[in-house]
């Protein structure tokens, strides 16, 4: 019986560190808004930056953005806002393994490679509220970087357009 208690014993000390280590992610994916809230239609730009956080060259893939980040905007009740016509075509493109466009992009360390986006041409934004954005990377490709990565979600505000008597905008 004391065998069989040693033996459950080192088997649970041994397991978690030789099967349960999490592989350190080598990319990490930040977004920035040029503002947290805005008026009415004003456009909002978005800033995405992926940076090699290894000690090693990484491979990721330049594929028209669209087809290898999805971009994710929540309301206040975490539904999905609605998206424009091309918030659509580019939310389709995401993740199709046939692409026109895929080029291979070496990150040394501490690299970065940045895009920068419009929120309003992908999703309606005419109902005021909080918002909350995220984007994630995802790639397949062979000779490169597998995986998938999210960036932390930023919160945007969208406040009504306030009208004057006359019917020109007087801000919020």
């Amino acid at each position: 019986m004391k065998k069989i208690l040693l033996l459950i014993i080192l088997s649970a000390l041994i397991v978690p560190f030789g099967h349960c280590q999490e592989s350190k992610q080598p990319l990490q994916l930040v977004i920035k808004s040029d503002k947290e809230v805005c008026v009415g239609a004003e456009a909002i730009k978005i800033e995405v930056s992926m940076k090699n956080i290894s000690n090693e060259e990484v491979i990721v893939w330049h594929a028209g953005f669209w087809a290898n980040h999805k971009i994710v905007l929540l309301d206040k009740n975490k539904k999905t806002a609605p998206l424009t016509d091309f918030g659509k075509r580019c939310r389709g493109a995401f993740n199709q393994m046939a692409r026109d466009k895929n080029a291979r992009r070496p990150l040394a360390p501490g690299q970065e490679d940045k895009y920068e986006f419009e929120l309003n041409k992908l999703y309606l934004l005419d109902s005021p509220g909080i918002y909350y954005l995220t984007v994630t990377y995802e790639e397949s490709q062979p000779d490169g970087w597998i995986g998938s990565i999210t960036s932390d979600t930023i919160a945007l505000e969208v406040k009504e357009e306030r009208r004057s008597i006359s019917g020109v905008s007087a801000g919020a």
